[in-house]
């Protein structure tokens, strides 16, 4: 850009323009002699900064960072896809991010079309095997993401854990997962603590306490802790007991148990199971039952759903099982219709399946609403009363719902026994003391009267001194016969007292005759 064009605008026919409206025709007045006569002579100031070069720099440092293109130096551009380039670090840390949020394999950095993505995207790149990726990249990208989270818990004061072992079919691998949970700008979020390989002993207490000890430790949690969340196993129980004084089960848990409870006594209910788990096996191997299901599907006008295979070890197993075959009820008998050597589905087995569906729903409702990243502790009480109320005022199928409200009372009792469940569902506006028993009411008051300093009500120790008179502003007050503020201390028991009964007397923030689990 040249001095002068700090000034003139182009134009398409190729003249220019000053800023005061003045234009240079391009054959006439091209020169630089024009622009020196005319700029000399109408604009002195600009002409004395163009001479002096400050123009072209004050212009130069008004464009924006965007437009200022810094030129890499050749040995930077020659370089920055070397092996240990800028951008080769950049992209091969990208690809690891990739990998890791996919759940790709390694071997995907040396597959062909992978490559040749690579190849059409940035060709310059020469990008390393899978064994750099599993020995470098990952460790390196883990690094980076335990310090953040360091980092990001240690503004944090008050916290929750969260542990489950899990194990793959074949025993070869087994892991306990933990989870961190804590409010962050006035959310409740969680965090992967950590995946602990836990293959080389014996699932101990000890052992499970003090893989989590080092955990903790290592994220300097161990003064935060204020719950732990664990299954109903006894190695859990005392290892999370040895980690901190408040613990209990998985709610979640707890209702499959009390739902396998009620459905194990309905009749016939395991050989229903069974014939589904048989035609669903001979619907999968079959081709052309596969084929045949397809097509009456399609003339049926309804969407292609295959049968689900019951797992034991899955939560609402039964219930998915059930609900789906519902659905395709009317295809299903079409294609047993043609398929008389597989088990065929009576009423009976229909009924059966309603049943199920039937009893099961509320409580699967329930699950998922608690496997929601807001719930909370507090609601866990109020959430076991409802359903036992509600399983209790069933007349429909009573010998399952009476055991799935007798397995959930037990559970209820326990929970109730824990203090800090009880503070919790009080001190949520949701609830109160709605769910509590009103011992606990008396307890909480208790607690925060214990939080008042014992110097609070010594009044012994109040100041004699004398306020001072000599300023203007005392003696205008006592002029016009001011009263002097009270030095009786304030009561800070009566002040909780009542500040506890003024919080009841307003009720919950809904309604409790309306609330249900969706408001949970």
């Amino acid at each position: 850009m040249g001095k002068w064009d700090v000034y003139l605008t182009g134009r398409k026919n190729g003249e220019k323009a000053c800023f005061c409206g003045h234009k240079f025709n391009a054959q006439k007045q091209g020169s630089t002699f024009a622009y020196v006569y005319h700029f000399k002579n109408n604009h002195p100031n600009e002409f004395l900064k163009l001479e002096s070069g400050k123009g072209v720099q004050e212009e130069e440092a008004k464009e924006p960072a965007a437009k200022r293109r810094v030129q890499p130096k050749i040995f930077e551009s020659f370089h920055e896809f070397g092996d240990n380039g800028k951008k080769t670090d950049e992209i091969h840390r990208a690809i690891m991010q990739f990998i890791a949020t996919a759940s790709l394999p390694f071997l995907t950095v040396e597959n062909v079309g992978f490559k040749n993505l690579l190849s059409m995207t940035t060709p310059r790149l020469k990008i390393k095997g899978r064994t750099h990726f599993s020995r470098v990249e990952l460790p390196k990208l883990y690094e980076e993401y335990e310090n953040r989270l360091i980092v990001e818990l240690s503004d944090v004061s008050d916290v929750s854990i969260s542990f489950d072992n899990w194990s793959d079919s074949s025993g070869s691998h087994e892991y306990l997962g933990t989870l961190v949970h804590f409010v962050k700008n006035g959310e409740l979020v969680f965090r992967v603590l950590g995946a602990i390989d836990v293959t080389e002993k014996n699932h101990t207490a000890a052992f499970l306490s003090e893989k989590l000890t080092d955990l903790f430790e290592n994220f300097s949690l161990g003064s935060k802790i204020r719950a732990i969340l664990r299954d109903g196993a006894s190695n859990a129980k005392a290892a999370a007991r040895e980690l901190h004084e408040v613990h209990f089960d998985c709610f979640a848990h707890k209702i499959n148990l009390a739902s396998k409870e009620g459905t194990s006594l309905i009749p016939g209910l395991s050989t229903t199971l069974e014939k589904i788990r048989k035609i669903c096996r001979k619907l999968n191997k079959s081709p052309n039952a596969r084929r045949n299901w397809k097509e009456i599907c399609v003339l049926t006008d309804v969407p292609v759903l295959l049968l689900k295979k019951h797992t034991e070890i899955r939560w609402n197993s039964i219930h998915d099982v059930f609900e789906r075959a519902m659905k395709v009820k009317t295809q299903l008998g079409l294609l047993l219709l043609s398929c008389s050597d597989w088990p065929q589905l009576d009423d009976s087995d229909w009924e059966i399946a309603k049943s199920v569906v039937k009893v099961l729903t509320p409580l699967v409702e329930a699950t998922k609403i608690i496997q929601g990243r807001s719930f909370c502790a507090s609601a866990i009480i109020p959430m076991c009363r409802v359903m036992i109320s509600d399983l209790e005022a069933s007349d429909q199928f009573q010998t399952a719902t009476t055991a799935v409200a007798k397995k959930l009372r037990e559970e209820l009792s326990k929970y109730e026994k824990i203090e800090y469940l009880n503070y919790a569902t009080l001190l949520d506006p949701r609830f109160k003391n709605k769910y509590s028993d009103p011992d606990w009411k008396r307890k909480l008051t208790e607690l925060l009267l214990q939080s008042i300093p014992n110097d609070d009500n010594d009044e012994s120790k109040a100041s004699d001194v004398e306020p001072s008179r000599s300023d203007p502003f005392t003696r205008f007050m006592e002029a016009r016969g001011g009263v002097s503020p009270s030095k009786n201390i304030i009561d800070r028991r009566a002040m909780i007292i009542g500040e506890v009964e003024r919080a009841d007397n307003m009720g919950v923030a809904s309604s409790a005759a309306k609330w249900r689990f969706h408001e949970l």
